[in-house]
């Protein structure tokens, strides 16, 4: 018997590809309430169309929350790895005289 799988075993979680993976989580979640609520039009029923609508708003904007939060954790990234530039605080403000 294999050991059994841990949901953290393959998600790195605070990382970019844990906010990239929870959008397209989202986004599949989406996909799926969007073919419900077609579903739901051929059908003629317009409570279950709104439902679906309504959840697949939610996952569109689950995914717009966390790529916002991907856009910032990107910057924040770059930030740090841009290195400061070369001054001394110290000596920035004295004059050279001649």
């Amino acid at each position: 018997m294999s050991a059994p799988h841990s949901p953290v075993d393959h998600i790195a979680y605070g990382s970019l590809d844990a906010y990239r993976e929870f959008i397209a989580e989202t986004l599949a979640g989406a996909e799926i309430h969007a073919r419900i609520g077609q579903s739901y039009v051929e059908a003629g029923n317009d409570a279950g169309l709104e439902y679906s609508v309504r959840c697949m708003i939610a996952n569109v904007r689950a995914a717009a929350s966390i790529l916002a939060e991907l856009k910032k954790s990107k910057a924040e990234q770059v930030g740090r790895r841009t290195p400061a530039p070369d001054r001394h605080p110290a000596t920035d403000n004295l004059e050279v005289r001649a």
